[in-house]
């Protein structure tokens, strides 16, 4: 539904003239201001002088987003929509997205999900099917999205936040005498596991991820459980008794990010957003970690580049764009080259074990960027053993200028070919490095 209003303006001049009288006769236009669905768009008059400038508040509702706001020749800072000079009648569009949330399904002896995450426009429903294992039925699901269970079926209730689903598998009567082991996840400072503790069948593994607070890292684990950490993933051993881990998080002094105490400090962010193809035409949006984003709409040119400003002091953030069917997503720790692309998406992906979505939305962001420099090392070496042909120099893919023809354009393409020929998709190799961390799994370059 589209709401038209015709409200207020804050007019500033920017003509010439002076005294006190005023000109009556003086060409005015008029303004119209058109707001989607999520959100409002204020104005003060409609009607404004000819050269003169104006100003809008835009507002979102609770649980959306402003996508865009055009027209008039203006741009948008902080909620502000400020006109250029007006030399005719003219409408300023405000568009409102609403917010998607992430609804995990939480690993559970017993049994399987058909998805084990899914993101979810708010106010939508989520709905999972369970797989029992053999010798196991399901029994209940607990859930902080509301729903309800039907036979092997689970709908939640209409989601506003990230929230989490976890299925309750038991024993059959015939194999209730199967061996189960208890893994517990101690408590530390400096973040949280997920889950908190585990019970899995005799000879079977654990799997925790160990999600640093923001200004924290995973640094080590000790368990009696046997198993490694890679990079926030920790898998136990083999399990033939109850057994504990014990993850130990560190502050992240050694991040070289030196903020800056301008308040008016600018930062130039530039890149080029590109699947392969340039993303055309498309709006790319920063979520930084105080809060805000670019000075103004940042849109792609013809060849994908686009660049713009945020303040020094709002740094790091998160970057996002959309092709029209698949968001990608990007990170940048300082001023310069942020490029946006399938392969950052992995990585990140790979390094955070969550989805893009998840951790744009999240702003703790440290621990990602504590472990970039290790995850684009190991996606270097996994992707030269699927047979890919990478550019020359570091392997920097967030960092290092391209465009359109070059090697690192050239290895989008290469990316994009392999997922075609192995018969999957693009969000399925995604998913893939999210749940497993396992590069070995990254299409094969034929």
């Amino acid at each position: 539904m589209i709401a038209i209003a015709s409200l207020c303006l804050g007019i500033a001049g920017c003509g010439g003239g002076g005294g006190d009288s005023k000109d009556n006769s003086a060409e005015r236009y008029q303004i119209r201001v058109v707001a989607t669905k999520g959100g409002n768009i204020l104005l003060n008059n409609t009607s404004v002088e000819k050269g003169y400038t104006a100003t809008a508040s835009v507002t979102a509702d609770d649980h959306y987003d402003v996508a865009s706001v055009a027209g008039c020749g203006g741009k948008l800072f902080d909620g502000t929509y400020q006109t250029g000079s007006i030399l005719s009648d003219c409408t300023i569009t405000a568009t409102f997205t609403p917010e998607v949330y992430r609804v995990t399904v939480a690993s559970s002896v017993g049994g399987t999900s058909n998805i084990y995450s899914s993101d979810i426009v708010y106010n939508d429903l989520a709905k999972f099917i369970f797989t029992e294992d053999p010798g196991y039925h399901i029994v209940s699901v607990n859930s902080d999205c509301g729903g309800s269970l039907a036979l092997k079926s689970f709908t939640s209730g209409p989601i506003s936040a990230n929230c989490t689903v976890t299925p309750v598998f038991a024993l059959d009567s015939a194999t209730d005498q199967t061996e189960t082991y208890l893994v517990t996840v101690m408590s530390s400072v400096g973040g949280t596991p997920l889950p908190g503790s585990l019970t899995v069948t005799k000879n079977d593994y654990a799997k925790f991820d160990l999600l640093a607070d923001n200004g924290y890292h995973i640094d080590s684990v000790t368990s009696s459980c046997g198993g490694s950490l890679v990079l926030i993933r920790f898998t136990t051993g083999k399990v033939n008794e109850d057994c504990s881990i014990q993850p130990h998080f560190v502050l992240d002094s050694l991040i070289d990010i030196k903020p800056s105490t301008d308040p008016t400090e600018i930062a130039e962010i530039s890149g080029t957003a590109a699947r392969g193809a340039a993303i055309k035409g498309e709006l790319v949006t920063a979520r930084c970690a105080d809060g805000k984003g670019f000075k103004g709409n940042v849109i792609t040119d013809a060849k994908g580049n686009f660049s713009g400003q945020v303040l020094v002091t709002s740094l790091p953030c998160a970057l996002r764009v959309n092709d029209g069917s698949t968001t990608y997503y990007s990170l940048v720790t300082e001023a310069g080259t942020a490029n946006i692309t399938p392969l950052t998406s992995l990585i990140l992906a790979y390094t955070s074990a969550t989805s893009g979505y998840e951790w744009y939305y999240s702003g703790t962001w440290q621990t990602v960027i504590y472990n970039l420099p290790a995850a684009q090392s190991s996606f270097s070496a996994a992707m030269t053993s699927a047979g890919y042909s990478l550019p020359p120099g570091d392997f920097l893919p967030f960092k290092t200028k391209f465009v359109v023809g070059d090697a690192w354009d050239g290895l989008l393409d290469q990316v994009h070919a392999a997922i075609q020929a192995s018969g999957t998709s693009y969000d399925a190799v995604l998913d893939e490095l999210k749940t497993t961390g396992d590069l070995s799994k990254l299409p094969v370059r034929h």
